[in-house]
């Protein structure tokens, strides 16, 4: 086990799993969410740990069990949890391999779209309105790393991506909070410290986030 030094996944998790519990508990009062994140939530303690050396420390052997279980359990619930989880794992197991091919970058995809589904799934809609955010909120993510790119290659045209997700408005409404992506572009191309271009990223996600779950509440996304 290690103290994650991942900040994203430490941010993104928080963000979307935090507030997605928040808003289950408040509107169901159910801990289904708190449930199933809590296999992610552990998962940060294990992700800079090389899957080769996992099995040979109990104290990771605990944290894996715990965590096997609780998705277990998760699943016998809801069944649709076996996509962000399989998408997690691989993650995890990739992450090594792709690194020394220098493909981290599919990796961090692979990952902004686990979170996506188990944002989805954790909201407990049909399936079609879960396949929509799932993917819409996916797209916005890629944007950051989209503008990662476009800083590390001084490639800016790269950043005219982030216009795709300000076209989601016309899907439903909802969706225009996403034209937060447009930030990403001033903040991206003037900003010089990186640790607040990862702290505007943060804030943006917690509005976007907090937003589609207000509009699922007060039935504007349905």
């Amino acid at each position: 086990m290690k103290i994650p030094v991942e900040h994203g996944n430490i941010a993104t998790s928080a963000v979307i799993g935090g507030l997605s519990i928040f808003y289950t508990l408040l509107t169901r009062r159910d801990f289904y969410a708190l449930l199933f994140w809590l296999p992610v939530f552990i998962g940060l303690f294990e992700y800079d740990v090389p899957p080769k050396t996992v099995l040979k420390d109990k104290v990771d052997i605990t944290f894996l069990s715990v965590s096997a279980v609780i998705a277990f359990i998760s699943l016998i619930i809801d069944l649709y949890l076996v996509i962000p989880y399989a998408l997690f794992l691989s993650t995890y197991l990739l992450r090594i391999p792709l690194a020394r091919r220098n493909m981290r970058r599919l990796g961090n995809a692979t990952g902004m779209l686990a979170y996506s589904a188990q944002f989805s799934v954790t909201l407990g809609v049909d399936l079609y309105l879960s396949f929509l955010i799932a993917l819409t909120l996916f797209i916005y993510l890629l944007g950051a790393e989209f503008s990662i790119m476009a800083r590390l290659r001084h490639d800016w045209r790269m950043l005219l991506y982030n216009l795709i997700p300000a076209l989601f408005g016309f899907l439903n409404v909802s969706f225009y909070i996403y034209s937060l992506s447009l930030i990403r572009i001033p903040v991206s191309k003037f900003t010089k410290k990186i640790n607040k271009v990862g702290i505007a990223e943060t804030s943006m996600l917690a509005v976007v986030i907090a937003s589609l779950l207000l509009s699922m509440h007060y039935g504007i996304l349905r």
